[in-house]
Order: C-alpha cells, then sequence, then structure tokens
C-alpha cells in the first residue's frame, strides 16, 4: 500500500511505515528528559557590576530640558507614577516627563535581581 499526491506536477509516494517512524520519532523526541544545567558559579566581577553602575555619574541635563523632569537616577527600583508639572500646556510640554520615566522603568524592570529572591533588586 502506497499513498501518493501530486504538487506542482511531482508526484510523492508516501508509506506508512514512513508515517510510523515520524510519529515514534516525533514522540520520542518529545519524550526525552530535560537535560540538567549546572549552574556556575559568578565570577567576581560580575557581583560587582550593579555597585559600578551605581557609582557611574549621570551627567546633567541639557539647560534647555524642562524643569519639571526630576534628575536621573540609576537603580533598581520601579518608578510608580510619571512626574507631571503643576502646569500643562500642551503635550509636548510632557513628552520629557513621560520619557524620563519610561526609561527610569526600563532601567529598573532590567536591573539583576538579588540572588535567590525573586523581584529583589540588587541595589
Amino acid at each position: 500500500m502506497c499513498w501518493t499526491w501530486s504538487l506542482r506536477g511531482r508526484t510523492f509516494h508516501f508509506l506508512p511505515t514512513h508515517a510510523v517512524v515520524l510519529l515514534v520519532g516525533l514522540i520520542y523526541s518529545g519524550c526525552k528528559p530535560a537535560e540538567k544545567v549546572e549552574s556556575q558559579p559568578q565570577p567576581a566581577a560580575a557581583a560587582t557590576a550593579p555597585e559600578v553602575a551605581a557609582a557611574t555619574p549621570v551627567p546633567p541635563y541639557p539647560s534647555t530640558f524642562p524643569p519639571s523632569v526630576p534628575p536621573a537616577s540609576i537603580s533598581g527600583t520601579v518608578p510608580f507614577a510619571v512626574p507631571l508639572p503643576t502646569v500643562i500646556n500642551t503635550p509636548l510640554q510632557i513628552r520629557p516627563n513621560f520619557d524620563y520615566f519610561s526609561w527610569e522603568s526600563f532601567i529598573a524592570l532590567n536591573w539583576p535581581a538579588a540572588k535567590g529572591e525573586r523581584g529583589v533588586p540588587i541595589q
């Protein structure tokens, strides 16, 4: 017994034994136990990376930057609110505030976590 089908003028032959071999191969490859990954000790330089990042000086804002944006801080603490000025005239006026909030959030969410504690940043 042989299954055949045509595609773009070519005829393909498929034996039932091919289907069985393919099915067994797929089942076998899906049933392999996951390989254990041994955790490697972190080098001493990697442990001090957040301390170095925290000690990195942040340059001052340009003179044309709005005064309502707080000074930049590099940390693993996620900001909870956008710092807005008391008077808002146009959406373009508050865009730097949202840019500040977005970058602070991005840095905090990508900050390394404390070892063995999920959701706790290394400060």
